[in-house]
């Protein structure tokens, strides 16, 4: 059984996502929830700061890892945006 470590997330020099990394087929993918995502269906205020908006991100990880992983298997891509849009389906 292989085991892959990933970075703790982070995020963006812009603010504007929050970057973290998911296992997708082996592979590592990088992977970015917008600020816009997060705060349609996460709950993040629009005033949140930057140690709100990882905490937002921490209490809904395993719905925005599980999409994240999903896109990255279906797209092959080597990176994976998630939007406000992506959760709408």
């Amino acid at each position: 059984m292989n085991v892959i470590s990933l970075p703790e997330p982070r995020l963006s020099e812009d603010g504007r996502a929050v970057i973290f990394m998911v296992a997708a087929g082996g592979r590592e993918v990088k992977s970015l929830i917008s600020r816009a995502a997060l705060e349609q269906y996460f709950w993040l205020r629009d005033d949140a700061d930057a140690q709100c908006m990882l905490r937002t991100f921490a209490a809904g990880r395993h719905r925005i890892m599980a999409l994240a992983q999903r896109v990255a298997l279906k797209s092959g891509a080597s990176e994976v945006r998630l939007e406000a849009a992506d959760f709408a389906r």
